[in-house]
């Protein structure tokens, strides 16, 4: 909490008083739950699921990352739900989430390997 209070040579106010909160606490380790840890699955489309994490003080939004297999990143989206559908093309890839609360706090699933054929 902080105040302010004006004061001048012939009067003062009273104080105005407003609250805020420091959050330093980030969201839960979002679950990744498809497809499975080392899949192997065909060059079509592919949904994405996972359990979001959750933060009891504000809001959160989820990241999806994916790379190939020099890790270098070919899909980073930000996205309101726990799920998405993409080609990707065959070869190995790896992906991860990461939830993010509304003061910057963020926390990353483990990533998983995904093989397209």
């Amino acid at each position: 909490t902080w105040g302010v209070q004006a004061q001048n040579s012939s009067s003062v106010s009273n104080f105005s008083y407003w609250g805020f909160t420091v959050d330093r606490t980030a969201p839960s380790v979002p679950l990744l739950t498809a497809p499975a840890a080392s899949a192997t699955v065909p060059n079509s489309d592919i949904q994405f699921q996972w359990q979001s994490g959750t933060d009891a003080a504000t809001a959160t939004t989820d990241s999806l990352f994916v790379t190939d297999a020099n890790l270098v990143l070919v899909r980073q989206l930000s996205l309101t739900g726990t799920n998405y559908t993409d080609s990707l093309g065959t070869g190995v890839y790896q992906w991860s989430v990461r939830t993010t609360d509304a003061a910057g706090n963020g926390t990353t699933s483990a990533s998983r390997t995904l093989t397209v054929q």
